[in-house]
This record gives C-alpha cells, structure tokens and sequence, in this order.
C-alpha cells in the first residue's frame, strides 16, 4: 500500500480555481527510499519523483507517466526505472548529467555491488541545469535545483511549497557523505541553499523517512 500523501488546493483567487495537487509516497521494502507520484486534478498525466519502487503505479487503471525527476543516481532511487519505461516507452528521465551517465553504469549507480545490476539505456532523456523550470501541467511548474554533497549529481525540486530533497537532505538525520563521490563541504553548501529555501507552510519529501512539514532549521545538519 501506499505511504502517507499530501494534497493542496490554492487560495481561491476570483473565479478561477488553482489545481489541486496530490503526492503518494511509496517505500520501497528492502532499500527503504521513496518514490513519490505526482497528480495534478486527477488527470491521467502524471510524474514521479525518483523510481525505486513503481510497482503500484504500475498497477494504477489509466495513468500515464510522462516524466521522472531523479533525485541522484543511486540504484535505490532507479531500480525501478526500466519497468517503467517498458511500461511508457516514451517517458522523459530528466536529471543532472552526472546522473543521467551514471543510470547507464552498473557500478558507477553501485547497484553492480548489490548483486542487482541496474543500466538504464534510454534515449529520451532530459539534461538539467540548477534553476530549470519544466512544466508538469498547463498550470504547474517544477523548479529544479542542483544540491550535491551526498553526490555530485543530486538535484532536489519544488513545485510551489512542495520540497522533494533526495538524499540531500532528510529532517533530523546527517547527510551521508561517505559514498564514491560524496563530499561534506559540498553537502554543507547545498544544506544552506535548501535551508534558504524553507518557508511557513513547506511540505518536506525527503529520499528516505516520512514527509515532514516545516521541519526545525535544527534539523539541517551535515554529517559529523
């Protein structure tokens, strides 16, 4: 079943009424990371964030998955990514280039040292910049930034107050840093940046754990 999920509907502005947005969060039971799905007034389009477990959407009557938005490249937070594109052939992996080279290199993503090989090969796929803006939906965009330290291709992303950190950041745990790749005085730098981006009424979606909202700016720690 799926995790716990947050919806929201804009302040009723004149007429017109802003989209109700809805996020399911779904864990994947042995690596424990999150995959999130998210649909916008029910329509059929929908995106994920991150695709290491996607065997319930997969499940889902009528949906149409138009996008992923991966957080780094970590087998945990890809190992669903070819039954997804089996699924929906024409799907766009947008990503950190970094990211986007490592899903194709078994050892470069380390699922090679879990015995679970993960390559993704994929054509359509999209390069992201820090400060991308991409459109979800005719009304919806998603801001896309670029937060290395636990890797150097993480990305984290908002959509409104809607905060999708990866592993970059998860409420009240340190940053892992010891990884191929990781980097503490980066980690510290990309902390700052999404401390920065923390206002009243954020909704936390981290890579791992729970949802959180308006986490303490204690929380935000690097790992010691």
């Amino acid at each position: 079943m799926p995790g716990r999920y947050y919806s929201r509907r804009l302040t009723l502005t004149s007429i017109l009424f802003f989209p109700l947005i809805q996020v399911t969060r779904y864990e994947h039971p042995e690596f424990t990371s999150n995959t999130y799905l998210i649909q916008i007034d029910d329509h059929e389009d929908a995106w994920l964030i991150d695709a290491g477990f996607v065997d319930e959407v997969l499940q889902i009557p009528g949906i149409k998955v138009q996008g992923v938005f991966l957080t780094h490249d970590h087998y945990d937070h890809i190992y669903g990514l070819n039954n997804l594109i089996i699924r929906f052939p024409e799907i766009t992996i947008y990503g950190s280039k970094y990211t986007l080279d490592c899903i194709k290199d078994a050892r470069k993503n380390l699922s090679f040292y879990r015995q679970m090989p993960v390559e993704v090969l994929h054509l359509n796929v999209h390069v992201l910049q820090d400060g991308d803006l991409i459109f979800l939906h005719h009304t919806e965009q998603i801001l896309c930034m670029e937060t290395p330290g636990h890797n150097p291709g993480c990305m984290s992303y908002i959509i409104d107050k809607l905060l999708f950190t990866g592993d970059s950041f998860i409420p009240g745990h340190p940053v892992i840093t010891k990884l191929k790749g990781g980097n503490k005085e980066l980690n510290a730098i990309s902390l700052k940046k999404i401390e920065g981006l923390i206002v009243q009424g954020m909704h936390i979606y981290p890579g791992h754990k729970e949802i959180y909202s308006n986490p303490e700016l204690h929380q935000l720690k690097p790992l010691e």
